[in-house]
């Protein structure tokens, strides 16, 4: 961020707090002072971005309780993603860019779902990463919450004229009081969280709602220092969030049609594609070919829970055109992190090499997945790796006595273990009733197996192997939320690693 042209700067806050009123006095004042502005006003209601966010905001998947925190913040992330390009493009040419509404309000409202502090923390590093590691999306220089109590709140969202995106008095979220309350409590959580992020604006003060004018000024010496450099000439201010036309996509083929009463047919371009697509276009019983990718055709499934037609004309009618583009993103954010209904049909393969016998047990947590692991029932544990280490765990955090100590004694231990299991190994040898016409391969790994069974109770919990998993997405997430949970830092380091790198 040090290295910005511009600057990126986020009014929050609860539905009802004065955001729109700030961000507008605000904008006017930058450009009244020099700086170019850009503005951009999410969720972006007069952009197609934000089609899944007025669904639900409008209760058409639910309640705000029946739609899970991961799902909900979904809908808000891609249409952030939408104005990626603009938001950089602004940055880079120096200008200020001021946003109603950014990921924390997501944070705020999408937290109210966790009770447990933790869980909910958890929740907070999944986001952002997801935003601003995975998507890439500019990271605000400042958050600035305006803090009002949710009562107040409620009163003054109940004094706000129509909105595009909903025909009702207050949203889903505005409805409800609790949540509105709960909003207030986890603003403040981020705040003292995250304090280089998150700056709060005490609204109220002697019991008094501060006005307009008074609140604008404690604002704008809060973000002085973040503005960068003006010329001292006439600013403009841009509305990013508005409809922009755009051009016919001529490319686009007719796979459906649709008649006055709603009912589909299949055009001929339909039937040549479904023909490629599956492996059967007519019957009620089909599968997939390598046409569509396995992603999509997740994506495409998830969508029987919202439409009433042949699954075939789902897949013409939303995804045939679509196909091979924007799979970047349908793979980082509908695969990996998506919705529940996606996330059971997609799944990933993922190996974690060097994982001690402690981690393997919490990677296993709930069998929530199908494992895999080198067994010390089958496999000798007293091979050493290239440097000429046992396999074993080390904790970064020992101090040089301790981890001398802690090296020398895991050492004596894998010498005690190589010693028994290979005694033992021809102890069962010697004493085996089999012919000796009949010792073969499968021999040697039955009477070593015995022997590594037997032994095996005298490797520690430090003891290293390699664990392999296959996770739905679902799963996957649950297992990333629970290692970075997880009070041991071997847990912790490898769930950062799952959701950072690219799985």
């Amino acid at each position: 961020m040090s290295n910005r042209k511009g600057a990126f700067i986020v009014i929050e806050g609860t539905d009802g707090s004065g955001k729109g009123t700030q961000f507008e006095i605000l904008a006017k004042r930058l450009a009244e002072v020099g700086h170019d502005v850009v503005q951009f006003d999410f969720p972006q209601y007069d952009l197609a971005s934000s089609y899944f966010v007025k669904e639900y905001l409008n209760g058409k998947y639910g309640t705000a309780n029946q739609v899970g925190p991961y799902t909900g913040s979904l809908f808000f992330s891609l249409d952030r993603y939408s104005a990626k390009d603009k938001i950089q493009q602004a940055l880079d040419e120096g200008k200020v860019v001021l946003c109603n509404r950014f990921t924390g309000s997501n944070m705020a409202h999408q937290g109210t779902k966790f009770i447990n502090s933790e869980e909910r923390r958890g929740y907070f590093i999944w986001l952002d990463n997801l935003e601003f590691q995975m998507l890439g999306i500019p990271r605000p220089d400042r958050s600035i919450v305006l803090r009002v109590p949710a009562e107040v709140a409620q009163q003054l969202v109940d004094q706000k004229e129509a909105r595009s995106y909903t025909d009702k008095k207050r949203d889903i979220h505005e409805a409800d009081l609790a949540h509105l309350q709960k909003s207030v409590e986890v603003y403040d959580d981020l705040c003292s969280l995250f304090p280089k992020d998150f700056t709060r604006i005490d609204c109220v003060r002697s019991g008094k709602l501060m006005s307009v004018p008074q609140i604008h000024d404690v604002l704008w010496e809060t973000i002085k220092p973040q503005l960068p450099k003006t010329n001292n000439k006439a600013g403009s201010i841009t509305n990013a969030s508005k409809e922009v036309p755009s051009a016919i996509d001529t490319n686009k083929v007719t796979y459906v049609t649709k008649n006055e009463n709603g009912q589909y047919g299949i055009t001929a371009e339909g039937e040549a594609f479904l023909k490629d697509a599956v492996t059967s276009s007519k019957g009620n019983v089909y599968a997939f070919t390598d046409k569509l990718s396995p992603v999509t055709i997740a994506a495409a499934m998830a969508r029987l829970s919202r439409r009433a037609d042949d699954m075939r004309i789902t897949i013409l009618d939303e995804f045939a055109n679509a196909a091979g583009k924007d799979e970047k993103l349908l793979q980082r954010v509908i695969t990996a992190y998506g919705d529940d209904s996606v996330q059971q049909l997609v799944g990933q393969h993922v190996v974690v090499e060097g994982a001690s016998n402690l981690l393997t047990k919490k990677l296993e947590w709930g069998r929530l997945a199908a494992y895999l692991e080198q067994s010390t029932r089958y496999i000798y544990f007293d091979q050493k790796d290239i440097d000429g280490n046992y396999r074993y765990y080390v904790p970064n955090d020992l101090d040089t006595k301790t981890r001398a100590t802690y090296v020398h004694f895991m050492d004596a231990i894998f010498d005690l273990y190589s010693s028994m299991v290979r005694e033992l190994t021809s102890y069962v040898r010697k004493n085996s009733n089999v012919p000796k016409a009949e010792q073969d391969v499968a021999w040697q790994g039955a009477t070593r197996a015995q022997a590594c069974d037997a032994v095996r109770s005298v490797l520690p919990v430090a003891t290293k192997s390699t664990v392999g998993i296959y996770a739905s997405g679902q799963a996957l997430e649950s297992l990333i939320m629970h290692l970075l949970s997880d009070e041991l830092p071997e847990a912790k380091e490898v769930g950062h690693q799952l959701l950072v790198d690219p799985v």
